[in-house]
């Protein structure tokens, strides 16, 4: 109940979303008193809103999702000060400080009133994971410049954002994300969730360490927005048959740059990364035992599913059935 009052007054105190116009959009709400959440949810004839706000020691974990028909200009705001990792799923946003935040990009932040600014395109779904955490964290994290400097402007309450140029959501992170937006319920939820909020932060951490020691200065902004347009596109038609020209068609760039671009930032050709997103949703998706092995090869682009089992078999060590069977034990190998 003291959870549910948080939230509760967490969302009609703290948290709106204005129109175009500058309406507050009304939503409504219900208590998952299971899994500690509160939805929220508005849906009218062109702009569909689902929320989701989970509490647990030390962290509060706030999924959106968005959807318009057409063409929308959304204003998110918080009155209260936050300090939190903003993940960005969907289409670019607007900081609180101007900067653009790309599909896939994510960083850390402090910021007394924010008003992100959410330009929506038609029929486009936009994302969003916001991850709230307790100021005293900060206390264990490294003395490098960036993190003391941000460290500072927390502590006297100054807009502060960890990464000037914002950070890449890496595959492995994207996994995590996944797994707090569509936690599985065989587990304990509470501890589930402060693991992988944890997991986030120390990914986030070696991330920033790493970027200090090897800056990815190299890759131009513009090469990296299109990385990032491949990466979404190849998330958003992942039963689709993707060839390479179809994927440099939508940035419009020759494929010397990219595929740098695309081993700079993630260490793998685009295809590979394309696999292993593959793979990883026939993992999640067995796991749910939700449809067949056989049309799960079919919604990944398999042509038979004798091919899919053999590439799942090369990659994860054991067959797509053995998987399925023992799906209630949920490590992986």
């Amino acid at each position: 109940m003291i959870i549910e009052s948080i939230l509760r007054r967490n969302l009609t105190r703290y948290f709106r979303i204005k129109d175009e116009s500058g309406d507050s959009i009304a939503f409504n709400r219900q208590w998952d008193a299971d899994c500690q959440t509160l939805h929220a949810h508005h849906d009218d004839r062109t702009l569909k809103i689902a929320l989701r706000f989970t509490a647990v020691p030390d962290f509060i974990v706030a999924y959106g999702k968005l959807e318009s028909s057409i063409p929308t200009t959304l204003r998110l705001e918080y009155d209260a000060a936050q300090l939190s990792v903003c993940f960005c799923l969907g289409h670019k946003a607007t900081f609180p400080d101007g900067s653009e935040i790309l599909p896939l990009q994510y960083n850390t932040m402090f910021f007394a009133q924010q008003r992100w600014i959410i330009d929506m395109e038609k029929d486009k779904n936009y994302e969003f994971v916001v991850i709230r955490f307790r100021t005293a964290l900060l206390d264990d994290w490294p003395d490098n410049p960036p993190f003391a400097t941000f460290h500072r402007k927390v502590m006297h309450g100054l807009p502060a954002v960890l990464w000037g140029e914002h950070l890449v959501i890496m595959p492995r992170m994207l996994r995590l994300i996944r797994d707090l937006i569509t936690p599985d319920r065989t587990l304990p939820h509470n501890a589930l969730l402060h693991l992988r909020c944890t997991q986030l932060l120390v990914m986030m951490l070696e991330q920033v360490s790493r970027e200090i020691e090897t800056p990815m200065s190299i890759l131009e902004g513009d090469t990296l927005q299109k990385v990032q347009t491949i990466r979404v596109f190849m998330l958003e038609n992942i039963s689709q048959k993707i060839s390479r020209a179809m994927l440099l068609r939508e940035v419009g760039t020759g494929p010397k740059k990219i595929q740098e671009g695309f081993h700079c930032i993630y260490g793998k050709s685009m295809f590979e990364l394309l696999h292993e997103e593959r793979m990883e949703h026939a993992w999640k998706w067995i796991r749910d035992g939700q449809r067949s092995i056989s049309a799960i090869s079919v919604d990944l682009g398999y042509k038979t599913q004798k091919h899919f089992s053999k590439v799942f078999k090369n990659y994860f060590g054991i067959k797509p059935s053995e998987n399925k069977v023992f799906r209630r034990f949920p490590a992986r190998p």
